[in-house]
């Protein structure tokens, strides 16, 4: 089978679709995500929020209109590898993408060539052409992260127990309906996916890691014992495990039990975790990349053990706050500079972490990340304030 890349989604997670409209043709969507990770509007370290990225690749035809094409590409590789390194050419050619200036974009999912995004504001847009359109009658003031299926079933999720859901013709807000958490004390992070099996990360008044499915059109708990203090985001391998990360490293659920990840600290200080790509062929993880803070960028690398490996701290920034995988061995890191330095947007290749040059324009913050076969999506804020989404193609 073709291997897959999981992120985080989807940061992602920019989590990331095409108009919701007949007319759609082949060239109008964006990417494909990584394999449902996503983080809505989880803080992540001093920069604020990151979002993960929705997984998968859309049918043709009918519902919810995108352009089409199949999700692909994942990364492999083994724990090793170092911190640092000098810039060197990321290769990336970044278009920016254009919204309706009534409106900031905060997250973007991708599912195939369709790519898609909710606002600060609530909108739902999708991507016609080079530019997001909104989604007719969509308002969730709460929308954070959004995620969408094979099938077409397009979910919006909030930021406290409240999302919508559209399992078919989902071109107009008339096609959600509202859909809260069983219990209602739930707070969601963030969504992930593979294929039909849509997941969400969420916290509670006393708990600060949940699992939930959404299953016979509820949402239903799968655990609450995930053991890796406050959650960021969820990766679904295709065999169904669940990956979820949170500041103390990642867990694997399996059914209903989760079972925390070693983390080798190579006898360095204790890190503070924010994000994690994965990569897998069927349903072993070939390839792994936590991203955190604490005495410099943060990183650690999975094997097919499933002992993860800190590498060295690289000085000059606070906090990784987000990472994507692009293909095999190759991952893009997004974090918050320390105040002497303006180290922001990194590539791990080659078993080293380095500069990307050049990096996505203007921005100063990232929101969200989102992976696909027409490029890497990036969102987030320039200095001014003002919100952009760039596509990165190498």
């Amino acid at each position: 089978m073709m291997r897959r890349i999981a992120a985080l989604a989807v940061l992602v997670g920019c989590t990331p679709l095409t108009p919701f409209r007949p007319d759609a043709g082949p060239d109008a969507g964006g990417g494909a995500a990584g394999g449902g990770a996503a983080g809505g509007g989880q803080a992540g370290g001093s920069s604020g929020g990151f979002a993960g990225g929705a997984s998968g690749g859309l049918p043709a035809g009918g519902g919810f209109v995108f352009a089409g094409g199949a999700g692909g590409g994942t990364a492999g590789g083994t724990a090793g590898g170092a911190a640092g390194g000098t810039p060197i050419d990321g290769g990336f050619t970044w278009t920016p993408i254009s919204f309706p200036s009534n409106v900031a974009l905060q997250t973007v999912a991708v599912q195939g060539r369709d790519v898609a995004g909710v606002t600060f504001t609530g909108e739902l847009l999708t991507l016609d052409g080079g530019a997001f359109v909104p989604v007719p009658g969509f308002s969730f003031v709460e929308a954070m992260d959004v995620l969408v299926t094979p099938s077409r079933r397009v979910f919006v999720a909030g930021n406290r127990n409240n999302s919508y859901v559209c399992a078919a013709n989902c071109g107009s807000g008339s096609s959600f309906t509202l859909k809260t958490t069983t219990t209602g004390t739930e707070f969601f992070v963030g969504l992930c996916g593979e294929g039909e099996r849509v997941f969400a990360v969420a916290i509670g008044t006393s708990l600060s890691g949940i699992l939930l499915e959404y299953s016979n059109d509820a949402w239903r708990r799968v655990t609450t014992s995930l053991g890796v203090g406050t959650v960021r985001t969820c990766v679904v391998a295709p065999n169904g495990d669940v990956y979820v990360a949170g500041d103390d490293g990642v867990a694997r659920v399996t059914g209903s039990t989760s079972t925390p990840e070693p983390i080798d600290l190579q006898l360095q200080p204790a890190a503070r975790w924010s994000w994690v790509a994965l990569t897998f062929d069927g349903g072993t993880v070939t390839d792994g990349l936590l991203t955190g803070g604490s005495s410099g960028y943060r990183l650690a690398r999975r094997g097919g053990s499933g002992t993860w490996v800190a590498l060295p701290p690289r000085p000059g920034g606070m906090e990784l706050y987000g990472v994507v995988a692009l293909r095999d061995h190759s991952f893009f890191a997004v974090g918050t500079p320390s105040s002497s330095s303006t180290d922001r947007f990194f590539l791990f290749e080659d078993d080293q972490l380095s500069l990307v040059q050049p990096p996505p324009p203007l921005l100063v913050d990232v929101s969200s990340m989102a992976v696909g076969p027409e490029g890497l999506y990036v969102v987030g804020q320039a200095s001014s304030g003002r919100k952009h989404c760039f596509r990165g193609t190498r």
